[in-house]
């Protein structure tokens, strides 16, 4: 089952351009078999972007907005390559390409889906300078007149 509905292409292409399409039997209406295909091949395109980036699987109705649109350009370029004649004004090839340009700008970090909550947690300070001191935060901020006073071996600048 596809993350994205039939209902979905038909409202992004238009139910008489998607009935053009993947009506392959002229019954009227698009064959729904032929038009869930164009969405799991969809689906697969986005999630072979996804999968290394340790997003996948999305819980159910969890699924990002950004991962529906991308679902949906690449399904709308898959159509319009099955029968380009019947959407003459759009080039599959320019659609696919700014859907792959989107999914390398994702897959590199350029752009998100939202918020990453299995984003990793920052790097460990591994080999920084440590600092460490047996004075308070008191004494290492007193202003002794005995000349021992924190602002005294900073120097002038």
């Amino acid at each position: 089952m596809a993350r994205t509905s039939k209902a979905a292409l038909e409202k992004r292409i238009s139910p008489k351009a998607l009935k053009r399409i993947y009506d392959d039997n002229h019954s009227g209406v698009s064959d729904t078999d032929a038009v869930t295909q164009c969405l799991e091949d969809a689906e697969a395109k986005v999630n072979s972007y996804l999968a290394p980036l340790g997003l996948l699987p999305f819980a159910e109705g969890q699924i990002p907005r950004e991962v529906t649109r991308l679902d949906l350009d690449v399904a709308f370029a898959y159509a319009v390559q099955r029968h380009p004649e019947a959407m003459q004004s759009h080039d599959w090839t320019k659609l696919m390409e700014q859907a792959e340009k989107d999914l390398c700008r994702l897959r590199d970090g350029k752009t998100m889906l939202g918020t990453y909550p299995t984003a990793p947690d920052p790097p460990a300070n591994h080999g920084g300078v440590r600092f460490e001191s047996n004075e308070t935060s008191e004494s290492s901020t007193s202003t002794s007149t005995s000349g021992g006073g924190f602002w005294d071996s900073t120097g002038d600048f």
